[in-house]
């Protein structure tokens, strides 16, 4: 069930300044909330599964500073919150889902001033099968976990905001794999990781004029060929052909870019 609001004035966080310290952040809700959702249209269905972090902060801080919990919102009321509201609406993507969680959660309890959600999208495909040569039939309701790429949203919502959130994940998943790997015939020199992670984050801001901020993190790991020096009776010649991962330690790089005209952004 969906719980009720549990008060429905508005209070403040006036009580601070008797305190002798500033609160400076504070919230609370529900991580690792596991969900999967199937929508079925005949023979076809299609799924989405997701790992959920829900916070939420309140008008006042008297249940971090009295011990005064009247105004806490249950955290499984968040959680069964997105079940039923799957249930009723259905779900078309991460991004439109979060949105739909936090404002009905700002809906319903009038003494939250803030919503935060965290939704990673677990990769799941379409099982595709060969018919022909080169023709490929997608399977009605067989799939597969592919993860080629991690997709996640982060939406944070005030009271009195409005957000207008666009469904761009696809389209920046592909701008970035293609610039990371050029054309698909004769490649791209890459100089240096950096300059590839800025070179795609570029690209994004260039093409999508609905993104303000851009942020990309690459893994920089290594494959060292396998010394065949030992066994030139068995493989004689230099090796390029075999190599061994390293799993650990790996190199990070990260870039972010933000149109000069950006005010603000979560």
């Amino acid at each position: 069930m969906i719980a009720t609001s549990l008060r429905n004035g508005i209070s403040s966080c006036s009580e601070s300044k008797d305190l002798p310290y500033d609160l400076t952040n504070r919230g609370y809700g529900k991580d690792g909330v596991k969900f999967l959702h199937v929508s079925r249209d005949g023979p076809v269905h299609s799924i989405h599964e997701f790992d959920i972090k829900i916070h939420i902060k309140l008008n006042s801080i008297k249940e971090h500073t009295e011990a005064e919990n009247s105004d806490i919102v249950d955290s499984d009321a968040l959680k069964n919150m997105m079940c039923i509201l799957g249930k009723i609406h259905g779900v078309e993507g991460p991004e439109k889902f979060a949105l739909m969680i936090v404002k009905k959660t700002l809906d319903q309890y009038s003494h939250v001033d803030e919503v935060s959600m965290h939704v990673e999208t677990y990769p799941w495909q379409r099982i595709r099968q060969e018919v022909s040569n080169d023709n490929y039939q997608l399977h009605n309701h067989a799939f597969i976990f592919a993860p080629t790429a991690l997709r996640y949203c982060d939406v944070i919502m005030k009271r009195n905001e409005n957000v207008d959130f666009k469904q761009l994940w696809e389209k920046v998943r592909d701008i970035v794999t293609s610039s990371f790997a050029g054309d698909p015939v004769v490649g791209t020199t890459s100089t240096s990781t950096q300059r590839t992670a800025y070179l795609a984050v570029k690209q994004v801001l260039d093409d999508l004029p609905q993104v303000a901020l851009m942020s990309l993190t690459l893994p920089n790991r290594h494959y060292n060929n396998f010394d065949t020096k030992p066994f030139q009776k068995l493989v004689p010649g230099e090796n390029n052909d075999v190599f061994i991962p390293l799993d650990k330690p790996y190199g990070i790089v990260h870039a972010q870019l933000a149109r000069k005209d950006l005010k603000s952004h979560f």
